[in-house]
């Protein structure tokens, strides 16, 4: 194993361990003498009655353990909907399992409690909503008379026809009883703060979990103009989403959001980290995305053009990206968006570069065990070739776990319990 691939696996060790979401609230949250600050902004809990703690997403557990660690006793009772559910409750916030990434009526309960928890606060009381990557999965709450199952079938329908996340969204939002805004509005005359973890590129608000705390920016006549471009008919959909419009306007004064983590913080910390090994950093973009063999077409191309001539950075450098990429699955292979960059960028991979693409969640699409990092280098280029690996029949069958498997490429870190969106970054010696 080569220098810049051995020290490839240690920055994807140090940044998994970075972006842990008892990290995040560190570097954010504070609690003295009664007041609780996030990022600045100060909370006087003294004056607030009892404190709820809500929420859902794969880093919640997590966050909502750090919360308890931080406040205590101060915590009067709560609720949390996440994936994986260890056997005991956190002190007063009960902690219940869903499915994800497709919900399930566990889910719609829980939804329902916490739904049901929130309107029960009052204006001395002070909500505390921790909201991370997932959570729209893990809150579903279909408004009466459609069903879960139907509104799953139109997600499906959705993603059939290529929809992007915000129209996805702008449709799950104005189906909801706790999207787009809602479970904020429920909560009403009560002081929320909503502590989000982003996993969603350029961190918008109100798209990030479906924006359960965020006025929604989509209107019905978006969300139909949706259902209509994606040719999806459904009589009960469409009354549904004209019958209830999602808040536009939530009260500053008792409404507080907050991104504590994000990709674009992870981004920064590796390039701190690259800048301590001597690498000369540059930060491409934490927005990519597109077909992911077509952006890594792109990417080693920039690779190139630093080898050949020290631009847009002069070697050694380092080239880190954040973002998430697609893939059009047409084949029956297993794989993920970041495998499938890895095996067309492969051929083009300057001589003596590597490149690490990781899935800060720990798993990378569909595999039959979970891939958290993929690293590349001139070695692998080797293997590759003197097997003789028809590169292009794997990619047609979108099988790139079992292309990259044979080189070695592969890295299992387990679930992180967190999802910061992917991120690549590109060696490149002098």
């Amino acid at each position: 194993m080569n220098e810049q691939k051995i020290y490839l696996e240690k920055l994807a060790k140090e940044v998994l361990e970075y972006i842990k979401p008892h990290n995040f609230i560190r570097n954010n949250v504070t609690y003295r003498a009664g007041k609780l600050t996030v990022q600045g902004k100060v909370f006087n809990l003294k004056k607030k009655n009892r404190i709820i703690v809500v929420g859902a997403g794969k880093a919640t557990l997590e966050m909502a353990e750090s919360m308890h660690k931080l406040l205590k006793n101060r915590i009067t009772t709560g609720y949390i909907s996440v994936p994986h559910a260890p056997q005991k409750n956190i002190g007063p916030i009960l902690v219940r399992r869903a499915s994800h990434p497709l919900p399930n009526q566990e889910g719609v309960k829980n939804a329902k409690a916490i739904l049901n928890l929130v309107k029960s606060a009052d204006k001395d009381d002070m909500v505390i909503c921790l909201m991370s990557g997932g959570g729209s999965a893990l809150l579903p709450y279909p408004i009466p008379p459609l069903t879960l199952r139907q509104k799953v079938s139109i997600t499906n329908q959705l993603l059939r026809c290529s929809a992007d996340i915000k129209e996805i969204n702008s449709i799950r939002k104005h189906l909801s009883l706790v999207k787009g805004g809602r479970l904020a509005q429920a909560a009403m005359p009560a002081e929320l703060i909503a502590i989000y973890i982003s996993d969603v590129i350029g961190d918008p608000l109100d798209v990030i979990a479906s924006g359960p705390t965020v006025a929604d920016k989509s209107s019905s006549t978006d969300a139909l103009a949706v259902l209509q471009r994606c040719g999806i008919h459904s009589d009960l959909a469409e009354k549904i989403i004209k019958q209830n419009e999602t808040p536009y306007y939530l009260e500053p004064k008792n409404v507080h959001n907050f991104i504590i983590g994000s990709n674009s913080q992870a981004l920064k910390y590796i390039k701190r980290l690259l800048n301590k090994k001597g690498f000369r950093p540059l930060m491409l973009t934490s927005r990519l995305f597109g077909e992911s063999r077509e952006a890594a077409l792109v990417l080693s191309s920039i690779a190139q053009e630093v080898v050949d001539s020290g631009q847009p950075v002069r070697a050694p450098a380092a080239l880190i990206i954040g973002g998430e990429t697609t893939v059009t699955v047409k084949g029956k292979g297993k794989g993920g968006r970041n495998q499938e960059f890895a095996v067309a960028c492969l051929p083009h991979l300057p001589e003596r570069c590597a490149a690490l693409l990781l899935a800060t969640d720990g798993v990378d699409g569909i595999t039959p065990r979970p891939v958290a990092a993929v690293i590349i280098d001139d070695t692998a280029q080797k293997i590759y070739k003197k097997k003789r690996l028809p590169l292009m029949d794997y990619l047609k069958n979108n099988d790139s776990y079992h292309f990259l498997k044979q080189l070695g490429c592969l890295r299992e870190y387990g679930e992180t319990g967190t999802n910061v969106g992917d991120l690549i970054v590109f060696l490149i010696p002098k």
